[in-house]
């Protein structure tokens, strides 16, 4: 599991499933934090150039 603040700040270690698996974000209820954290990683996206990746 990773902080918020390394998520923001990009620091964060992800395992993933078998090398390729989906990233599963857990709530924790604070929603300025779940609302920073889905903006952060839908402006990632936007600014991703292969859509079939699987990295933000």
């Amino acid at each position: 599991m990773a902080e918020f603040r390394d998520v923001v700040a990009g620091t964060a270690a992800v395992e993933r499933a078998g090398g390729g698996g989906p990233v599963v974000f857990e709530t924790q209820g604070v929603a300025i934090q779940d609302v920073a954290t889905a903006a952060l990683v839908w402006h990632r996206y936007l600014r991703h150039d292969s859509p079939g990746s699987n990295s933000l």
